[in-house]
């Protein structure tokens, strides 16, 4: 077997570990039943028949983000899409780069999407031997949300646009 054939199966193993050890961490604590896995036309398809719009282009993101080291992953109660997302390595991190959520008020997993993700990406990061999760917010409140709730670091370089590091 070739170097790279060993490595994407290593990042195959990295990813299931991660998504599962997600659900494992933090069902007890959120007290709903809910599980993680990869991106699947079943989950696009959910998206496209279950969500009223998207802010992203999934089917384009998907095309162009192929990397076999790349977490993507797809946040599910029951049968409902609860939210799709994207972190790519870059160095000594890892990026959480989209993520996004039902829109629906009822959704079962709504304020604890970005839990479930975080945890997803920061179990990935540790096992891909990562420094930091990396994060770009859209806007001021999640900034804040992401520093006083996630314990963030807020960085603004002058000539680059402000993001979010935290050490995993």
């Amino acid at each position: 077997m070739s170097e790279l054939a060993r490595a994407r199966e290593r990042y195959i193993k990295n990813k299931h570990d991660a998504r599962k050890a997600a659900v494992v961490n933090l069902e007890p604590h959120l007290q709903i039943k809910f599980h993680v896995a990869e991106w699947s036309n079943r989950c696009f398809e959910a998206m496209k028949s279950q969500w009223s719009g998207s802010e992203f282009d999934w089917e384009e993101i998907r095309r162009r983000y192929r990397e076999p080291d790349q977490l993507d992953f797809a946040i599910w109660h029951e049968d409902r899409l609860c939210a799709m997302g994207l972190a790519v390595t870059t160095g000594q991190s890892v990026k959480l780069k989209f993520i996004e959520g039902d829109a629906r008020l009822d959704c079962p997993l709504k304020g604890r999407r970005i839990l479930i993700a975080l945890e997803a990406v920061a179990n990935y990061a540790q096992a891909r031997g990562k420094k930091e999760i990396i994060l770009e917010p859209l806007n001021e409140g999640l900034v804040s949300l992401y520093e006083t709730n996630f314990g963030f670091e807020i960085v603004r370089p002058k000539n680059s646009p402000m993001f979010c590091r935290k050490k995993v």
